[in-house]
């Protein structure tokens, strides 16, 4: 899609039924026209008809070819605003980059990596801030979908001109979101009775990871083949100190005869589904953030994550005793979990099997992008 195309909004209403039972109808805005800005590429990915991507990122996107994209140049993106405020766009997406654009480290990683091209590499990065200076009728959202639990203060304009500021990593009270930016530490009730600050965080939703579809085969066959209790794979010494505890009562289960397998090497892709595959738990532990992809590929393989307790607000989440199994941190509760749940092989099979179905309804590739489109878009 160029900057000049135009498309209309086809809504189809989808049943509860295809959604599960908890959930209310959910349009699908096949034909809605973004214009998408950051160094994300969900909607280019999910609607690449209708989508313009002008891409801000320290190096080229990975997973699309160089005509899927243009750099966000100061005439490109001056090109794009012209065309919004045409209504040529249904929505504009943005992803607020960790810290400002004028932060060294943001142009010079820019720089090393796209070195032939000086100016593209500097500019880039300041397409997001940019945008307070245009002003257009377009809906407006921000994605937020970093690790760091606070908002940079860069971004505080995006909390007045956004529609809505959906953020991965929300804390359980938004206001810790300020910690450190718009207040040197947590938030006093000062700044907590502001009329401007109160109307700010109104804004803020929830927003999960984006994770592709994963297929390994019939159910019957998955849970015929797994021969392991519980599986792990993942980085311990430079994460949380969480993962440290947990893989010792790992090796406390092993010792105890549960059939543990805890990867020690990087694995491929494939092995890593095929291994998680084969048993009836993954430990899926936070890292630097809470949310992790882990929490979605596990249930995709028929298997069911046992997660530490949420310190975020989730969106579409994953419940307890019915898609995963959440356990208490402190002492030996993780390997109590695990014991526990290992007990009713056929209570996993139920959880696997709507854990499966919850992810790849409200978590899997058009589902995660569909579900800020409803949010954002007016119902026509």
């Amino acid at each position: 899609m160029t900057l000049w195309q135009f498309g209309g909004i086809a809504v189809r209403y989808l049943s509860c039924k295809e959604f599960g039972t908890h959930s209310r109808p959910v349009m699908n805005y096949t034909g809605a026209r973004i214009l998408e800005i950051g160094d994300h590429s969900y909607f280019r990915q999910s609607h690449p008809d209708t989508t313009t991507l002008l891409w801000t990122g320290h190096r080229p996107p990975l997973h699309l070819t160089a005509a899927d994209y243009r750099d966000c140049t100061p005439r490109r993106l001056m090109q794009a605003m012209r065309a919004v405020r045409r209504g040529l766009y249904d929505l504009v997406v943005v992803y607020p980059h960790a810290r400002s654009a004028w932060h060294p480290r943001c142009w010079l990683r820019a720089l090393a990596h796209t070195p032939l091209q000086p100016l593209s590499a500097f500019s880039r990065g300041f397409g997001v801030g940019a945008l307070r200076c245009f002003k257009f009728e377009t809906p407006l959202v921000a994605v937020d979908m970093h690790d760091d639990f606070t908002i940079d203060r860069s971004n505080f304009f995006l909390l007045d001109r956004a529609k809505l500021y959906f953020k991965r990593e929300l804390p359980v009270d938004a206001w810790a979101s300020l910690h450190g930016t718009a207040h040197h530490d947590l938030p006093t009730a000062r700044l907590r009775s502001s009329p401007k600050w109160q109307s700010r965080l109104t804004k803020l939703h929830p927003i999960s990871l984006r994770i592709g579809r994963i297929d390994v085969g019939d159910s019957e066959g998955v849970f015929a083949a797994k021969s392991m209790d519980v599986f792990f794979a993942g980085n311990v010494e430079s994460n949380s100190t969480l993962r440290r505890d947990g893989v010792e009562q790992l090796h406390k289960l092993a010792k105890k005869g549960f059939r543990v397998d805890i990867a020690t090497e990087r694995l491929s892709h494939e092995e890593y589904l095929r291994r998680m595959s084969r048993a009836w738990l993954a430990w899926s532990p936070s890292g630097r953030g809470w949310d992790c992809y882990r929490h979605y590929e596990a249930p995709q393989c028929l298997t069911v994550p046992v997660i530490n307790y949420p310190t975020i607000r989730r969106y579409r989440p994953l419940e307890d005793g019915r898609h995963a199994i959440y356990y208490a941190p402190e002492g030996d509760g993780l390997a109590d979990t695990i014991e526990r749940a290992l007990h009713d092989r056929q209570q996993l099979k139920q959880i696997a099997l709507a854990g499966r179905e919850h992810v790849q309804t409200h978590h899997v590739d058009h589902a995660f992008c569909n579900g800020i489109l409803a949010a954002s878009l007016p119902a026509n």
